[in-house]
């Protein structure tokens, strides 16, 4: 159910509410809207105000209540195969931020993934999807990559991930926003040497415009991402506008290797 006062915020002041909400901090919040940090201050503020709540505690929990699914999407459990979970099907871009502390020094770094899930639900009172990521691009140029097995509870999927590199295994939380074209959460990690990983993961809905692969591997035969500087100076614009990105902006084709061969 609506609360009612929400009425009163404007539509940036009920957005930022609703991160407060999630657990971002201001500054996690100006960054990921592209605003100043001032700004976001100042719409917290404002909320407060408009909401008589004393903090961002009270008004996170007000948030709480206020939260609601559109009309336009069935997110009943219940049944079989709603709407919403042939909207995760699919193709995302995911950037994957984390922070760890291994082997007494603290590290943090950002990964890109082309990731794909898949619905794999075989009960009607549970909708499960599987997944893996097809490419990656990091720092250190070294391709890590990773399962995920998840279930769709709301809006939320939760679940497993397990790096298939190093065997370390986490879980995870994703909210899938309204319009389903982006998910925002955290993970959480456990390395081999028991150190702790934490950090927070955004994704995209990638449309396949102009590519039909008969299966995923022939997706991965033909195509690979961009360079990680690329990824990295365009994903926030990317999620802030959040709208399906089309897969030829992130990828491109791989040269056959007859195309380095001279023609005789």
């Amino acid at each position: 159910m609506k609360n009612k006062l929400f009425d009163e915020l404007t539509n940036k002041e009920e957005e930022v509410a609703n991160l407060v909400r999630r657990g971002l901090t201001n500054q996690e919040i100006a960054n990921l809207l592209g605003n100043k940090l001032d700004t976001i201050k100042s719409h917290v503020k404002k909320s407060c105000k408009k909401l008589h709540v004393s903090g961002r505690t009270e008004l996170a929990g007000l948030a709480k209540w206020h939260r609601h699914e559109p009309d336009n999407l069935k997110l009943d459990i219940n049944s079989p195969i709603n709407e919403i979970s042939h909207s995760i099907d699919g193709i995302w871009l995911s950037k994957f931020e984390y922070k760890a502390h291994r082997m007494g020094t603290f590290i943090e770094g950002i990964q890109y993934d082309l990731e794909y899930l898949k619905n794999n639900s075989t009960k009607t009172d549970v909708i499960s999807f599987t997944g893996e990521n097809l490419f990656c691009q990091n720092y250190s140029q070294v391709e890590y990559f990773h399962q995920l097995e998840c279930n769709l509870l709301r809006n939320n999927l939760i679940g497993i991930w397990t790096n298939k590199n190093t065997k370390n295994v986490g879980c995870f939380q994703l909210y899938i926003h309204n319009n389903s074209h982006i998910m925002l959460g955290k993970h959480l990690g456990n390395a081999n040497d028991n150190s702790i990983q934490v950090g927070n993961w955004y994704w995209i809905k990638v449309e396949m415009k102009g590519i039909v692969p008969n299966s995923i591997s022939q997706l991965k035969d033909t195509l690979t991402m961009i360079e990680f500087e690329q990824l990295n100076t365009n994903f926030n614009q990317w999620f802030t506008y959040a709208h399906p990105i089309d897969i030829g902006v992130i990828t491109r084709r791989k040269r056959l290797e007859e195309d380095d061969c001279d023609s005789t």
